[in-house]
């Protein structure tokens, strides 16, 4: 199968790389989104202080920044006995951008790390012109803040700076279309309309289903789901075609996925896949039959499977349905139980207790004999609680979870804290 993606779809493009409109495509992929949205959705992670009150934030996504060696490097400098007192410059614009003229004059910090940290206040304070002169003069190469500013302009209204400082990330390489986008539509529609230009023949398909995904962004269904369709004609097993065939017509997209089903499935991926699309669609009775039909058939299925079933059962109030995953589920378990154990006490305590006296009979490890132990007690079966307890510590005498429940119910206090 081809590089897969679940829904909900994201906007796929290819790669647009060079200034000045050198473009090269590359192969279809999933984009990264290499600015944050604002200072105030995406709060910097790390903190530090420099010398009595510049509080400078570390980016927490760009794609360059300055590594913590190099952030002690920086502090180490601007503390210097040469540096300037800067408490009162945090909250002026102005000051920070004497503060990193001196710096560079006098040396005592690398330009471009600590450029990018005073972009970061400045932003943070709503300085955008500030924040773009210091883009501009100390790190104009680095894209990502150039991206930042004119996300974080465009939501400010400060329209003029937005469109500058995306003219010069622009200038700097290829921009994801989906990225645009948010700042233009017909700028995102413009930039897809450059890429499928130049693709080559072999590569024009994949470049138009980004753009496929991208109207289906902007509501422009009907060309999306020609695109989707021309795509799968040529290229029948790629998956995010068929992801976005699916969101826009379920029908058309569950015939695709029963014909490669049928043509050939050998690690059943199709199967699995319409497996989720029923369940994810309000259909997990069917949902639950073909995989309970794979199960049959020798193929591989696992706890987590029956898992999802259980949930879009339960979300849709067939609680009957629900335990009858969860105890299929238990079934498949190898490791802790916990996640099926939990549910199963609140909906069916007594076919859980049955189930777990079943499969210790044969022989478990020491996490279902705990389990077990755990569903006795709340059940009020207080003794065959701690003869379950002491059976998973003589299994596993290192895991002090059970020696702890032990000696609280020896103390007779509740060893399951409730």
């Amino acid at each position: 199968m081809e590089a897969k993606a679940r829904l909900p779809l994201v906007f796929v493009a290819g790669a647009l790389l060079g200034a000045g409109g050198a473009f090269a495509v590359f192969t279809l992929r999933t984009p990264e989104v290499v600015a944050r949205e604002s200072a105030t959705d995406a709060p910097p992670r790390d903190v530090r202080r420099v010398e009595d009150g510049l509080v400078a934030p570390g980016p927490s996504a760009p794609t360059e920044r300055a590594t913590d060696t190099d952030r002690v490097a920086v502090d180490a400098r601007a503390t210097a006995p040469t540096a300037p007192q800067v408490g009162a410059a945090a909250a002026n614009g102005e000051l920070l951008l004497e503060l990193l003229e001196r710096g560079r004059r006098e040396g005592w910090f690398a330009d471009a790390q600590f450029a990018e940290l005073l972009f970061w206040q400045l932003v943070s304070r709503g300085l955008l012109e500030d924040a773009w002169n210091v883009a501009r003069t100390y790190a104009p190469s680095s894209q990502h803040l150039f991206l930042n500013l004119a996300s974080t302009a465009h939501q400010r209204h400060e329209f003029a700076l937005r469109d500058a400082a995306l003219q010069h990330a622009l200038s700097l390489g290829w921009v994801d279309p989906s990225f645009l986008a948010q700042i233009d539509p017909e700028l995102g529609l413009a930039r897809y309309a450059e890429m499928l230009a130049v693709a080559a023949p072999d590569e024009r398909s994949a470049v138009e289903l980004g753009y496929a995904q991208f109207l289906y962004g902007l509501g422009r269904n009907d060309e999306a789901l020609a695109i989707a369709r021309s795509r799968l004609a040529s290229h029948p097993n790629d998956e995010q075609a068929l992801d976005l065939l699916c969101a826009l017509d379920l029908e058309a997209g569950e015939a695709h996925l029963r014909r490669l089903i049928d043509a050939r499935d050998p690690q059943n991926d199709w199967t699995r896949k319409l497996i989720a699309l029923l369940n994810q669609n309000g259909r997990t009775a069917e949902a639950a039959q073909r995989l309970a039909d794979l199960a049959a058939s020798g193929k591989p299925v696992y706890a987590g499977d029956w898992g999802e079933i259980a949930d879009a059962a339960l979300a849709s109030q067939d609680s009957v349905g629900a335990v009858d995953a969860w105890l299929r589920a238990l079934e498949l378990e190898s490791g802790d139980p916990d996640a099926w154990t939990n549910p199963l006490l609140v909906q069916a305590p007594d076919k859980l207790l049955a189930a777990l006296e079943a499969r210790v009979a044969t022989g478990e490890h020491d996490e279902f004999w705990g389990a077990l132990g755990d569903v006795r007690w709340k059940l009020g079966l207080h003794t065959a609680g701690v003869d379950a307890w002491q059976q998973a510590a003589t299994l596993d005498p290192t895991d002090m979870e059970w020696s702890a429940k032990l000696a609280a119910a020896a103390a007779g206090t509740n060893p399951l804290g409730d």
